[in-house]
């Protein structure tokens, strides 16, 4: 008999090329378990990032909206100074340029840039222009997003606790 006894390998290590290779013989149900475990990874992960560079960042960029201000008929009605960024991070950046003028740029990842009739996602592959949706009205003011953002955002280490208490340090 030979010396040299190849154990047969289970298919469980699906990041190195031997181990997507194992998965070729494996089972359906146990390929099925590992793709679950991964998505369920790369769900929480993401959904982690999210929740600690963005939330904060649409938080602050509520508190300095104006009182006053939506978007009706695809076009946003502004009654404060343009171009104006409301808040940002490393991460992400929201702003104001009524003229897309690139006065209001961050070194943001992701920049989002509300025009007068169109939302820009600025990043480092180019930029995508996204007109307001037709024949709707949405709110674009402190009053109205911030106790919804309140009432549905997730609690992370800076997003407001009490919206009373944030917008009348605001002013």
């Amino acid at each position: 008999m030979d010396a040299l006894v190849q154990k047969a390998q289970g298919a469980w290590q699906p990041l190195t090329p031997r181990g997507v290779a194992a998965f070729a013989r494996a089972s359906l149900r146990r390929l099925l378990v590992m793709e679950l475990i991964i998505a369920a990874l790369a769900a929480a992960a993401t959904l982690w990032t999210v929740r600690h560079a963005w939330f904060p960042v649409i938080s602050r960029a509520i508190v300095q909206l104006p009182t006053e201000g939506e978007i009706r008929f695809q076009k946003l009605e502004w009654h404060s100074d343009s171009p104006m960024r409301l808040a940002d991070n490393q991460w992400l950046a929201l702003s104001v340029d009524l003229a897309h003028a690139g006065q209001a740029r961050s070194p943001a990842h992701l920049q989002v840039e509300f025009g007068r009739n169109d939302i820009r996602m600025i990043s480092i592959l180019g930029f995508l222009d996204w007109k307001y949706p037709a024949n709707s009205r949405m709110a674009f003011n402190r009053a109205q997003l911030g106790p919804w953002w309140g009432a549905w955002a997730p609690r992370a280490g800076d997003s407001p606790r009490s919206w009373r208490a944030l917008i009348t340090a605001a002013r």
